[in-house]
């Protein structure tokens, strides 16, 4: 049958609890998903990414921290699991973990489509990890959205404030680094 009514209250969820306690109900992956199932599991769970793209674009809610404590998790074990030689996945088999990897940090810049409440404490916080996401090699869209998400933030300033002192500190750092990726 037509999915959408259900996709529409998934959003409207997605909008209106903590991204972390909707990922407790559906997760992007089973907490508990044997070698032999990890694929097709998610393989299957692929449309919760792209419900979280859409939901999250369009969410006037959401949290630089979300990325941070409910989503940058999910990468992290992805890309244990994609390394794992021990886990013995085909080449598909990586591909679709990879391709996990990159979906999650494709979820960065819709998070900053519209401004966050929490930049001026969260930003800071995610130096270290944009630092990496920016050097990233392996992955090769991930420096993509990272530069995607910090146009994003940048483009919500409004000259005067506080969160504009905490972006010029932060460019400083975060200049040099965007640099590399022109050469």
């Amino acid at each position: 049958g037509d999915l959408t009514p259900v996709l529409d209250t998934l959003t409207v969820a997605i909008h209106t609890v903590p991204l972390s306690l909707f990922l407790t109900f559906l997760p992007l992956v089973d907490p508990v998903v044997t070698r032999g199932e990890l694929v097709k599991v998610l393989e299957g769970r692929g449309w919760v990414v792209e419900l979280l793209r859409c939901a999250l674009r369009s969410s006037h809610t959401t949290l630089l921290s979300d990325f941070m404590v409910s989503l940058l998790p999910y990468a992290s074990r992805f890309h244990k699991l994609a390394s794992d030689a021990q886990l013995g996945l085909s080449e598909v088999g990586q591909k679709v973990v990879r391709a996990r990897v990159s979906g999650v940090w494709s979820l960065l810049p819709e998070i900053c489509v519209n401004p966050t409440s929490d930049l001026l404490t969260s930003f800071p916080k995610m130096r270290s990890v944009l630092k990496g996401a920016l050097e990233e090699q392996e992955y090769e869209d991930i420096p993509h959205y990272v530069v995607l998400a910090l146009g994003r933030i940048g483009g919500h300033l409004t000259s005067g404030t506080s969160t504009v002192q905490i972006c010029e500190a932060e460019a400083a750092f975060y200049l040099p680094l965007l640099l590399t990726h022109l050469e």
